[in-house]
């Protein structure tokens, strides 16, 4: 019976995980959006080198990046509906995080380009996406999301 119960109630750290990665991640992908459609106030917005760079990037690191902002807002779609393949969008978004990541760290100059704030910021990205999907496990194994 307990297990029942504890299926069909919701706790409140669950609306509030899932709003919060719904905005985190809709913030990720308008900026996204932004610069993939070429939009000139994004643009303007970057140093000239970081344009440069971010123009000169392969392609698999815009549908990566595209992959880790769209998926984190679908797991984040997918943990308010409860359901457990929210655990498995996030894994995917942070793999694909992990990739872009590794090119500008390890296959590029881009921690010289963006500089100690651009990293910092790649890092808090990969933290959260590491939280969302440790979150969305643990309301797995709870029953929570099903």
């Amino acid at each position: 019976m307990v297990d029942v119960l504890r299926r069909m109630s919701t706790p409140w750290h669950l609306w509030l995980a899932g709003v919060l990665s719904f905005l985190w991640n809709a913030l990720f992908v308008w900026q996204w959006t932004l610069q993939v459609t070429g939009d000139p106030a994004y643009w303007s917005s970057l140093s000239p080198a970081e344009a440069a760079y971010l123009r000169a990037v392969p392609l698999w690191t815009d549908v990566a990046v595209g992959v880790a902002f769209w998926g984190g807002l679908l797991a984040a779609v997918l943990l308010l509906f409860r359901r457990r393949q929210a655990t498995m969008a996030f894994a995917v978004a942070l793999i694909a995080m992990l990739a872009d990541t590794a090119y500008i760290h390890f296959m590029s100059d881009g921690r010289e380009i963006m500089g100690p704030v651009g990293v910092a910021f790649g890092l808090v990205i990969i933290a959260v996406l590491v939280v969302q999907t440790a979150y969305c496990a643990w309301m797995g194994r709870r029953g929570v999301i099903v």
